[in-house]
C-alpha cells in the first residue's frame, strides 16, 4: 500500500510538471519558429531554441500509464534556455534563464507567441507563508485575462491518446514583483485557501485585505452575497444548458448541423478547456471586483 501510495506520488508529480518553458513543444523538441529572447536588461538576440531534455524519464515511464503524453512534457523548472543565432547551425549555447524577461516565438501564419519568465514559488494556503528557499525559474505564454494577473494552463490527463479530463493550474502574480505563486486547484475548494490566495495577489491594498477578513467569516454579510453570487450563476448556467439540449435535439431533428459538429478538434478541446476553468474564474472576476470596489490601484 505504502508504495501505491509513493506511484501516484510521483504521477500527480508528473502531471504537474507539463507546466513549463515552452509548453508548444515537446520535451528536447527543435523550434522551427524565430524567437526574439528580450533580456531583463533591454537587449534582444534573435535566433532558435529547442527545449531542454526531459529529466526523471524512469518516473515519467511510470505516469505512462495513466497520462500517455508523459514522456513528450517539458520541464517545470529550467536554468538555462538553448539557443543558437543561425537555424544552420547545431551547436546551442546555454542562456541562464534569471538574464531573460521575454521569449517571443515568430510564427508568419500564427502571429506571435510571447512567453514571460518569472520566479515561482510554493506557498501554504493555510498559513499563507511563502517559500523562499526553493524558486523556480519558469515561462508562463503572456496572456490578457482580466483582473488579477494570473497564468493557467490546462493540464490534461491522457490515455491510450485520448485526453480524459483538463485541469486548469493557476500562478498568481504578485502585485509589485515578478514573482508567481502556485495555486493549488484542490486548495480552491477550500474557502479559508481560497481568502489566502488572495490576500496575498491583493497585498498592496490594506482595504481588500480588511474586505477579505470579513468574507472569511461564513456568518457575515460578505460571505452570504458570495454564496448567492455562485447560487444564481449556477442556476443561469443550469438554465443555458437545458436551452442547449434542446435546441441540439431541435437541430437534429430537423437535420441541421449543430455548432460542435462544425468545429474543429481544437476549437472542441479549447470549449473543454475553457469549461474546466469557468469555476475559478469566477473567483477571480469576482474578488477583483471587490479590490476595485475598495478603492485599490487597478492591477
Amino acid at each position: 500500500m505504502k508504495n501505491l501510495f509513493i506511484l501516484i506520488f510521483f504521477i500527480l508529480f508528473l502531471t504537474n510538471s507539463v507546466n513549463a518553458q515552452f509548453i508548444h513543444l515537446d520535451s528536447n523538441e527543435k523550434s522551427d519558429d524565430g524567437v526574439s529572447i528580450v533580456f531583463e536588461d533591454g537587449s534582444i538576440k534573435n535566433g532558435f531554441v529547442t527545449n531542454n531534455r526531459a529529466k526523471n524519464k524512469a518516473l515519467r515511464a511510470l505516469a505512462f500509464t495513466t497520462n500517455s503524453n508523459a514522456l513528450n512534457t517539458p520541464e517545470l523548472d529550467v536554468d538555462f534556455i538553448l539557443f543558437k543565432e543561425s537555424k544552420e547551425s547545431e551547436k546551442y549555447q546555454e542562456i541562464d534563464v534569471k538574464r531573460v524577461s521575454q521569449v517571443i516565438f515568430k510564427n508568419p501564419e500564427n502571429g506571435f507567441l510571447a512567453y514571460d519568465r518569472t520566479t515561482m514559488y510554493d506557498i501554504n494556503a493555510k498559513t499563507l507563508e511563502v517559500d523562499y528557499s526553493n524558486p523556480k525559474q519558469m515561462f508562463f505564454q503572456a496572456n490578457d485575462l482580466p483582473g488579477f494577473k494570473r497564468y493557467r494552463i490546462f493540464v490534461g490527463t491522457a490515455q491510450r491518446g485520448s485526453i480524459l479530463m483538463y485541469t486548469p493550474y493557476y500562478y498568481l502574480k504578485h502585485p509589485s514583483k515578478n514573482e508567481v505563486i502556485y495555486v493549488n486547484p484542490w486548495s480552491m475548494v477550500i474557502h479559508n485557501r481560497i481568502v489566502n490566495y488572495f490576500k496575498y495577489v491583493g497585498s498592496n491594498c490594506s482595504a481588500f485585505i480588511a474586505y477579505l477578513d470579513k468574507v472569511a467569516d461564513k456568518k457575515s454579510d460578505e460571505y452570504k452575497a458570495l454564496k448567492q453570487t455562485k447560487k444564481d450563476l449556477k442556476r443561469e448556467a443550469k438554465e443555458k444548458s437545458k436551452l442547449k439540449r434542446e435546441e441540439y435535439k431541435e437541430n437534429k431533428k430537423a437535420k441541421i448541423s449543430n455548432e460542435y459538429e462544425k468545429m474543429t478538434l481544437e476549437e472542441f478541446e479549447n470549449l473543454r478547456k475553457i469549461g474546466s476553468a469557468n469555476p475559478y474564474e469566477f473567483l477571480y472576476n469576482y474578488y477583483y471586483q471587490k479590490y476595485l470596489d475598495c478603492g485599490c490601484e487597478p492591477l
